[in-house]
């Protein structure tokens, strides 16, 4: 998936990805979550076949509300008209949050690819053949 892509493509030295997602229920939260899991933090120590410490593979920055005058002006502009029936506006399905991904380390294609169908399965209880 997305995460195994990243790692493959963005270099270490100065690899950084910006996504630019709402956060769509809890879309974003999950993906946060599988790359916590991924990066080796402590809810991975239950995923099966995972014996040794994992150096992170991103370091991960979320940027939520008042990173921008510009998006919080029109954030408030839809709240407003959607008070008074004039706009159809879900923060959550509409508010543009900022996922910062900057690469620390090589991507380790068996390894790594086999923590990240290991992660997903864990958490989605669902075998995957290849990521």
């Amino acid at each position: 998936g997305l995460i195994a892509t990243l790692g493959r493509l963005l270099d270490v030295k100065n690899g950084v990805a910006i996504l630019c997602q709402p956060k769509r229920g809890d879309s974003q939260e999950n993906f946060i979550n599988l790359l916590e899991m991924v990066n080796g933090n402590t809810t991975t120590a239950n995923v099966p076949g995972s014996t040794t410490a994992v150096a992170p593979l991103f370091d991960i920055c979320l940027l939520e509300h008042g990173y921008d005058d510009e998006v919080e002006r029109l954030h408030t502009d839809f709240l407003q008209k959607q008070q008074q029936g004039l706009s159809y506006y879900e923060e959550i399905r509409h508010y543009p949050n900022i996922l910062i991904l900057k690469k620390i380390r090589p991507y380790q294609e068996k390894n790594d690819t086999s923590r990240i169908i290991q992660c997903f399965e864990k958490r989605s209880k669902t075998k995957i053949r290849s990521v």
